[in-house]
């Protein structure tokens, strides 16, 4: 993403206080000098009781990561903010009940599905990936890397449970209906728990994370 970090909570600010997220620790993120990748500098973290604070303190540093307590939830995320080329890059870590809640009457994983579907739309990014066998470090995912599964059918052999989120800038809709049926044997026979959908801000959508379809209510 082109834009700041204070451009991007601005952006996510409501969806924050819907879901009541409290700050609560702040994280530095520290380039290794041997592999020269980004790292959470655990050990040195510091409480924080706004996100003005937390900007405050981190704004000569690289990278960040905020702790939230959620109290819609009662659960912890962790929201992550790093420059890369001169851009802004973000991940969201959650802790382990979070992708089973069964949430206000939802089914499990609604509450994850929903909560990323409207973060990402919010925060304007490109693309989103997440799920086993995707590598959880702290590089840009690059937009042309989704392209290139949903293209060649790759996504839909990853291990589940997998959530991605593409912007429609990089696929229209007709395209994708066209590769969905092209891999439509490859999804039902392995894979059929990945359901494709699409969300406001203009976003394509496949996930394994939740099987009900809450989109069409």
């Amino acid at each position: 993403m082109n834009q700041p970090v204070e451009w991007i909570l601005e952006r996510s600010r409501l969806l924050r206080e819907t879901h009541r997220f409290r700050p609560r620790e702040l994280f530095r993120l520290v380039r290794n000098t041997d592999s020269g990748e980004l790292e959470s500098e655990w050990g040195r973290n510091r409480q924080v009781q706004s996100e003005v604070e937390a900007l405050d303190a981190s704004r000569d540093w690289e990278g960040f990561s905020v702790a939230y307590d959620v109290l819609s939830i009662r659960a912890d995320i962790y929201l992550y903010f790093w420059r890369e080329d001169g851009g802004t890059c973000l991940a969201v870590e959650t802790d382990s009940q979070v992708p089973y809640l069964e949430s206000g009457g939802m089914a499990e994983g609604e509450w994850l599905e929903r909560f990323m579907c409207s973060y990402v739309a919010a925060c304007g990014a490109s693309a989103c990936a997440h799920g086993r066998g995707w590598s959880a470090t702290y590089k840009p995912l690059e937009p042309r890397q989704l392209v290139s599964e949903l293209r060649d059918g790759t996504l839909f052999t990853r291990p589940l449970p997998g959530f991605y989120m593409l912007s429609e800038q990089f696929l229209s809709v007709d395209t994708v209906s066209a590769l969905l049926q092209s891999h439509e044997a490859k999804r039902s026979a392995q894979y059929f728990l990945m359901r494709y959908f699409k969300v406001a801000g203009g976003y394509h959508v496949f996930s394994s994370v939740c099987q009900r379809s809450w989109w069409e209510d």
